[in-house]
This record gives structure tokens, sequence and C-alpha cells, in this order.
């Protein structure tokens, strides 16, 4: 009963809002192996290449051409499945470990850059998540200069992506390390913007180029208000100087009505899902 009580106790303390008082039901129990399996398996996992890249096309509008990359990280397991990102990375953000992911996959991004570079193949920016306990680290950016300087790569082609989550804390620390960021060359965009609290107000004055409108946004049969909200969005974006790209777009209604709203890019399952290295360099031209 102890066991079961302080593990209600975890998920209340690391709940949102003002629910405080949580009942134990099995489901945390699962939650707290599965995060003990995570923190157990990552070190791991790195080591044995098991946590790599897949390549999310983002496309321009209107013309539909690749105009960049987001570079996922995705794990897999011995047994053949795939870890849920939306799952594994809060336990290594809750852990201390999410600034060990990102460092991973930008390297292995700048990997796969470099090699398209050499090869001639059309290159296109490409975008990395950045963690907030990265951010906190004052050594980023110089660490990320480096890291361009030994792959020989110009910081115009990083796109370093941040979640809306990460403006709720310390926004005055957040704002100084994207601006040293920015100042570098790297691009800054919000990640899932509007599923949070964070408003374009608060971006304005800020080291952003990019918004990226959260998929929640586009339904199935967007109404008249659905669409007036998403215009308003991205004339208000335009106004600030802001790129818009639009997150998770899965059909032809809705990317024509993207275009319409004068939405710069978007990516999602219409145009490709996240592939793997091969698929990625056959989409850019190049063979595989």
């Amino acid at each position: 009963m102890l066991d079961n009580a302080l593990l209600a106790l975890r998920a209340a303390k690391r709940g949102a809002g003002e629910r405080r008082t949580l009942t134990y039901h099995r489901g945390l129990r699962e939650e707290a192996l599965f995060f003990q399996d995570v923190v157990r398996e990552f070190a791991p996992a790195l080591r044995d290449g098991l946590i790599g890249p897949r390549f999310q096309p983002i496309v321009s509008y209107p013309g539909g051409s690749v105009a960049g990359v987001e570079v996922l990280a995705r794990w897999k397991h011995a047994e053949g499945g795939r870890t849920d990102p939306s799952r594994f990375v809060p336990v290594l953000e809750e852990a201390g470990f999410a600034a060990e992911l990102d460092m991973h996959m930008v390297v292995r991004a700048l990997v796969h850059l470099k090699g398209w570079v050499d090869r001639g193949l059309g290159t296109v920016p490409v975008s990395v998540n950045l963690s907030r306990s990265s951010l906190r680290a004052p050594g980023l950016p110089d660490r990320m200069t480096a890291l361009l300087d030994a792959y020989r790569l110009p910081s115009s082609l990083i796109c370093l992506e941040v979640s809306e989550e990460a403006w709720s804390s310390d926004p005055a620390q957040l704002k100084a390390a994207l601006s040293r960021l920015r100042d570098a060359g790297f691009s800054i965009a919000v990640d899932d913007f509007g599923a949070g609290a964070t408003s374009l107000e608060d971006l304005a004055g800020s080291p952003v180029d990019v918004i990226k409108i959260d998929k929640s946004f586009l339904r199935s049969q967007m109404s008249e208000r659905d669409g007036m909200v998403v215009k308003s969005l991205v004339r208000l974006a335009h106004d600030l100087g802001l790129a818009v790209v639009v997150e998770g777009v899965e059909t032809e209604e809705q990317a024509l009505f993207l275009k319409e709203a004068g939405v710069d890019r978007a990516h999602g399952y219409l145009s490709a899902p996240p592939l793997d290295r091969a698929s990625f360099v056959a989409l850019l031209g190049g063979g595989v």
C-alpha cells in the first residue's frame, strides 16, 4: 500500500494545473516500470546504435517542393518494436538525459547533411530539436559552432527547434540562450505552437524566426471559425516577420486551405511520413 501511495504521490507532484490529489491505479505502476526501463536502457541503446534519425520532409507552399527536413529520434528495440518518442523523450528530460539525446541527434544530423553536401545532392536546411535542459547549458553555442566547424558546414543550414512548453519556465534565460545561438547564425523555430499557453505577443522581440503551428489546429472538417483562427495567426506571424510552418497535414483539403491562408511550409503524411535515410536521399533526387 505504501509503494502504491508513493507512486500516486509522485504522479500528483508531476501533474499540471491545480490537480494535487491522485488515486493509485495500475497504470501508475506500469508508467514507473517504463520510466525505469528507459533510464536503464538509454546508454546501451546509444552505444549500440538503437537510437537514430528518421527524416520528416518539409515542403514549401504553394509549390510543394522539398524545402527542409526535420530530424526525429527513433528508438529501435532489439525485438523490432519502436518506442514512441512522445513517451521516452519526457522520461529522458525528467531523468536528466535529454541533453545527451539532443547532442547525439545533432551529430547524426550533421553526419548525414555532410554526406549529402559531399555527394552533391540537393541541400536543404535541417531542423533538430533542443530540449530545455540543453538550452540551460552555458556552453551550448560554442559546442554547436565547434561541431559545425568540424564538419565544415554553415550554421545557415541548421534550424534549432524549441518546444513551446520551454517558454513556460524562465523565459528570460531561454531568450538569452536563443539569442546567443541566433547570433552564431542558427535559425530558431518554436515547435508545437498553440498547444500551450504561449502567444505571439510573448514571442514579439524574441530571437525566433519560425513558428510551427501545432497539428491540433487542423481538423478533418474545418469550420469557418477554425479557418479564421488559422488565417489570423498566419497574418499576425507574418506581421512579426516570422515564417509559418504547419505540422500534421494529412489531406489535400487541408493543404489547399493552408496555401490559401498564406502558410509558408508544411509537413505531414500528405507529403511523406518520417523516412529512413535511403528513402529521403531518393526524395532529394540522389538515388540510394
